[in-house]
């Protein structure tokens, strides 16, 4: 189990059929232990992804399978895929991408990309085989994630955080 007010990271990859991840706690003296790890395949329909969707639903996954864990805590996510970056940064995503972001909308993260040679335990686990079903993420959408995406509207930036004052439901659609 995670230890309170400890940095959590999220390392994640997928390859053409699986995500692995692991979850990483920093110590003292900056050193990251490990506290979990996940693997799974994907649905026939998610392996006709493009590899940039197959990525963020790569994130997405792990996010959401580790939930319990990242709940209420700032959280770092680390990637072997440069692209995420910009998907998470920008405003003008749609779509499939959209809808994955918005779920993780009520997490606070930031997202950086860490080169696949140094990305090796879930590039394992993203390759090793696994007998865990694969599961499909459903689209439906929190109020949360929806109070999130009309402050994104409304301010021009996406900042994963709480809105910072009350919204019409007029004002969000």
């Amino acid at each position: 189990m995670p230890k309170a007010n400890r940095k959590l990271v999220v390392d994640a990859d997928a390859c053409v059929d699986q995500v692995g991840c692991t979850l990483l706690q920093e110590e003292p003296g900056e050193l990251l232990q490990p506290v979990g790890y996940w693997s799974q395949g994907f649905t026939a329909a998610d392996q006709n992804c493009s590899t940039t969707e197959r990525e963020c639903l790569c994130v997405v996954s792990a996010v959401l399978k580790l939930r319990h864990f990242l709940d209420r805590q700032r959280l770092l996510i680390r990637t072997d895929h440069q692209a995420l970056r910009l998907i998470y940064s920008t405003t003008d995503s749609s779509g499939r991408l959209l809808r994955w972001r918005l779920r993780l909308s009520e997490y606070t993260f930031d997202m950086v990309y860490k080169p696949g040679a140094s990305h090796h335990l879930p590039d394992f686990l993203s390759r090793a085989s696994t007998v865990a079903p694969p599961e499909d993420i459903h689209d439906d959408l929190t109020c949360l994630a929806l109070a999130e995406t009309a402050n994104v509207l409304r301010t021009g930036r996406y900042t994963g955080t709480d809105t910072t004052e009350p919204m019409e439901f007029d004002d969000v659609v």
